[in-house]
């Protein structure tokens, strides 16, 4: 839906951008569309490393499972 809504690039949201990045005419810029990738899910992988250092081991379910 942003795709349609927004026509400025500086306006579309990132995953909006990674799909302008599959190129047009069939070409893929597999360079451009690695790198942003990459930039785009490093805050999530980020986020989950500080949960699971402050969670600890809190999640786990011990003894949960019977087995």
């Amino acid at each position: 839906m942003p795709f349609v809504l927004l026509f400025s690039p500086e306006h579309q949201p990132a995953a909006v951008a990674i799909y302008n990045f599959f190129g047009t005419h069939g070409s893929i810029a597999y360079g451009k569309l690695a790198a942003f990738s990459i930039f785009y899910s490093t805050p999530v992988l980020l986020l989950y490393l500080i949960v699971q250092r402050r969670a600890g081991g809190g999640f786990a379910m011990a003894g949960a499972v019977k087995g």
